[in-house]
């Protein structure tokens, strides 16, 4: 069975390497950002920082994402993540791995709602303020991109989150409750 002659072939995982490769990989479907997380996850050594309007369940939700936070948690003891979010609602309606994960391991991952004037419609994640997954458009799993070394543009994603991380509050709607 042979692939049609417009399908890309799929990334290839030596190309995927932080800090080293300088090329874009287009990202169209939920399953490609999928792959680029699996690709970038587990080579996260300090932080990864995201902005999820939504908490983004569909791609950031899944079992699968925790399974490769995990090691990188128990291998690296300074690493943090840092998720800043618009409405949490829906994740936690649905149930949401993040929220489960910074509640076993708060010390380790933080997630704040934003400030309703800092409150941002692009989705995007930064590991190791190199490399970078964005998606122009929150709501759908398309336009997006996946650059292993962006140096430049993490830092201005980084910045400006920095300044809106300094305002967010912990939502009170993901603690866990002890009774």
């Amino acid at each position: 069975m042979s692939t049609p002659p417009d399908t890309p072939p799929p990334p290839q995982a030596s190309s995927w390497l932080i800090g080293e490769e300088t090329g874009q990989h287009l990202l169209a479907t939920l399953a490609d950002f999928h792959h680029a997380l699996r690709q970038l996850l587990p080579q996260a050594r300090r932080s990864v920082v995201i902005q999820a309007p939504e908490l983004d369940t569909p791609w950031l939700g899944m079992r699968e994402v925790s399974g490769l936070l995990t090691p990188v948690l128990r291998a690296n003891p300074r690493f943090h993540l840092r998720l800043l979010f618009n409405d949490a609602r829906d994740a936690v309606q649905r149930g949401h791995q993040l929220i489960r994960s910074a509640q076993q391991f708060p010390s380790y991952l933080s997630l704040h709602q934003a400030q309703p004037e800092d409150q941002r419609p692009e989705a995007w994640l930064v590991i190791d303020e190199r490399a970078v997954i964005t998606r122009n458009d929150a709501q759908r799993f398309s336009d997006g991109t996946a650059c292993p070394s962006a140096p430049l543009q993490a830092r201005n994603l980084l910045q400006d989150f920095e300044e809106r991380w300094q305002r967010a509050r912990p939502a009170a709607q993901l603690r866990r409750l002890y009774l």
